[in-house]
This record gives structure tokens, C-alpha cells and sequence, in this order.
């Protein structure tokens, strides 16, 4: 199953050392985000949803994954 250091929206350089090693430990933010339309009856003050911080090596669970490299 593919990764989350293996998704296009996974900020992977945050969690990568200075030699370029990716950190198992370290954990960097999903950048997807939210941008399809809400209908009216949603308030102004509710907010969109974001996403979280993730380790790289987490099995991905999301419907937004997408390849590095097709």
C-alpha cells in the first residue's frame, strides 16, 4: 500500500534531514486544500475542513491521494 512520503500533497521535504534522509519520526502537513463550493445553508463561520500533520511512512487512508510519480 503506498505512503504518505509518496503522495504529490504530502510536504516531504519538511520531514527529510539535512543529507536528504526522510525522518520516519518527523511528521509534515497534508497540503491539500479544501476548495470545492459549499452550498448556502452552510454558515460563514464554519470552517473548511484542513488537513492534519501525518508521519511519512503512514499507509494512505485518503481519497485525495495522488502519485508522485504516475
Amino acid at each position: 500500500m503506498p505512503r504518505c512520503r509518496d503522495c504529490k500533497l504530502y510536504d516531504l521535504q519538511a520531514v527529510k534531514s539535512a543529507s536528504g534522509a526522510v525522518l520516519s519520526h518527523k511528521a509534515a502537513r497534508c497540503l491539500w486544500k479544501s476548495t470545492e463550493q459549499w452550498p448556502v445553508s452552510v454558515s460563514e463561520r464554519t470552517a473548511r475542513p484542513t488537513p492534519h500533520m501525518m508521519p511519512p511512512n503512514e499507509d494512505h487512508r485518503c481519497q485525495r491521494f495522488i502519485k508522485v510519480h504516475p
